[in-house]
């Protein structure tokens, strides 16, 4: 099996977010991403983790043009399993009302949930 896939026999998500964590991790060290800038990425991502620790966000909502903030944001989501919503920094008052809608539904129990807006 090729090194970039894993089978799960556990159904604990915890271990899936640390395995994911640590995949961006691996790719962020080989120059992967952002090129020669992944370990300013891993510090980030390691900051937003003991921020998300500390006030248990409902969810992440990731709408930046910066792919350094992109990755470091999905990393820590991905890693605590918090559920995120991938949104545009472009958006007006209308789009945004219907992310609050949406994302209002979201439950504790939804943990690696990524939603992703496609318009149609």
């Amino acid at each position: 099996m090729p090194e970039n896939f894993a089978i799960f026999n556990s159904p604990d998500l915890g271990e899936i977010g640390e395995w994911m964590y640590d995949r961006f991790c691996q790719w962020l060290q080989a120059g992967c991403l952002v090129g020669n800038e992944g370990a300013g990425v891993i510090d980030r991502a390691e900051r937003l983790v003991g921020e998300f620790i500390q006030t248990r966000p409902h969810f992440i909502s990731i709408a930046t043009t910066d792919p350094h903030d992109f990755i470091a944001k999905l990393m820590a989501g991905t890693r605590l399993g918090i559920p995120m919503f991938l949104g545009n920094p472009r958006w007006g008052t209308l789009e945004w009302a219907e992310v609050t809608r949406l994302t209002a539904q979201v439950q504790p129990q939804h943990q690696h949930l990524i939603l992703i807006p496609t318009g149609g």
